[in-house]
């Protein structure tokens, strides 16, 4: 505050906000854009979670589960529509992590599916799926 003073003093009032933008940005930077902590209601991770994302958005992804908003907003949702999904058949697309270990467990039968046989259990194309009422919730 006192070199804030001081350059106000001799430079003006200009100075001092570029100052405080300087040391905002400085901050930003080296928190690597963590605003405060967090709590993942997915995992139970508490602390700071990360940037994410080609334009970067500030604490999206937890550190702990690798959730990102989507995920954990997806949890809230599960959380008071549980019966939605609870002992239902669920085919997933392009599944993700954070949300296949939430629905899967509370699933009677869990299908992933995916343009790649290697990231889901079946290699289906979501505009040609060829699958006859076989389940009763799709998430994609």
């Amino acid at each position: 505050m006192r070199i804030q003073s001081f350059v106000g003093q001799f430079f003006g009032n200009k100075t001092k906000a570029r100052i405080r933008m300087f040391q905002a940005a400085a901050s930003f930077v080296k928190t690597g854009g963590v605003i405060c902590d967090r709590i993942c209601n997915i995992c139970g991770y508490a602390g700071p979670f990360y940037p994410f994302g080609l334009h970067l958005r500030r604490d999206a992804a937890c550190p702990g589960c690798h959730s990102l908003e989507r995920h954990r907003l997806f949890a809230i949702w599960l959380a008071e529509n549980r019966s939605k999904i609870e002992d239902k058949s669920v085919l997933h697309f392009a599944p993700e992590q954070s949300i296949t270990n939430i629905v899967a467990p509370i699933s009677s039968h869990y299908v992933s599916a995916d343009l790649f046989k290697s990231r889901a259990s079946r290699c289906v194309d979501i505009e040609n799926i060829g699958i006859d009422n076989e389940f009763g919730v799709v998430i994609a």
